[in-house]
């Protein structure tokens, strides 16, 4: 008798072309910050699969939904300073930052320095100004879940998550944190197709008639 492999990818319908994943392993993920809006019925929080996530300092990755910080910003001599009580950031993570009246705050930046606890620092070119509007700053995505991380659960809490960072999604078909898909703001897409090996995005449609 001949021999077949039978090996598939244990990823939802998100994928339009399996192969095309590239994969890290072994990443715990840290759900004392995840939003309650994943906890589940039994009190467990439960991230779907597919769900895009951020990497905290710890190293440990955050759903990067719901964990924007609301933050205000100066800018004086070409350096912007964010300030937020316990911002939990660290010299080096990328944030996009997004609200701010003036243009040159916006965007992906590269924390520079973390002064204190409530500040950090970044580089803004553009005249000395203080920023108004709803200014968010949210860690940068470094990729999606391969399956979906429960809390409590003993046996992923030592191997760890695998993160997808890179292939051919279906955007649509990918889940907020209800589990319900939900098209992705073209800043998460902005962000994930500069995590690192990249990630390319289409539209999922029935176009049969019959």
């Amino acid at each position: 008798m001949g021999w077949t492999d039978n090996t598939t990818i244990n990823a939802p319908g998100a994928v339009v072309d399996p192969a095309s994943i590239m994969m890290n392993s072994g990443r715990q993920v840290d759900f004392t910050n995840t939003p309650d809006s994943y906890k589940g019925a039994d009190g467990n929080k439960l991230i779907p699969a597919f769900t895009v996530v951020s990497q905290l300092a710890s190293g440990k990755v955050i759903p990067r939904v719901g964990n924007e910080l609301t933050v205000t910003v100066a800018v004086a001599s070409n350096v912007a300073t964010a300030t937020k009580t316990a911002h939990g950031l660290a010299a080096g993570q990328q944030v996009y930052i997004s609200g701010a009246n003036l243009s040159y705050v916006n965007g992906i930046k590269t924390i520079a320095t973390v002064p204190t606890a409530d500040t950090f620092t970044f580089a803004a070119t553009g005249s000395d100004a203080t920023a108004t509007g709803t200014i968010k700053a949210g860690i940068v995505a470094c990729g999606m879940l391969v399956s979906n991380a429960v809390e409590n659960s003993k046996s992923d809490s030592v191997s760890g998550y695998g993160i997808i960072v890179g292939g051919n999604l279906y955007e649509n078909l990918l889940p907020d944190a209800t589990g319900t898909p939900a098209v992705l703001s073209d800043e998460i897409k902005t962000e994930l197709a500069n995590a690192g090996t990249g990630f390319y995005f289409e539209q999922y449609g029935d176009s049969r008639t019959s």
